[in-house]
């Protein structure tokens, strides 16, 4: 509920950009690219995948298109080159 509190206070926490955050997951990128972008969009504070539609047109169709068990070499290429510049755009930060 946005009237509360509770809620003002969360919000008021989560736009400092003094906030420290912590990301405690499991596999992301083995479950959902979606699932990616929404925990590392909230623990960058939206600073460095850009929009998830970009997101899923650059890295996440890509690397999923090139999971497919009957993907082309020309495919699994194109993911591979998605998923190091996905892990480039990471490693700075985690």
């Amino acid at each position: 509920n946005s009237s509360t509190q509770q809620h003002k206070v969360c919000q008021r926490v989560a736009s400092n950009p003094q906030t420290h955050r912590l990301l405690l997951t499991g596999t992301p990128i083995q479950n959902n690219m979606k699932e990616l972008w929404t925990l590392f969009d909230w623990a960058s504070s939206g600073r460095i995948l850009g929009s998830l539609k970009r997101f899923l047109n650059e890295y996440a169709v890509p690397i999923e298109n090139g999971r497919e068990k009957n993907a082309s070499e020309w495919t699994l290429k194109t993911a591979e080159r998605a998923n190091q510049k996905l892990q480039s755009l990471f490693k700075p930060h985690f």
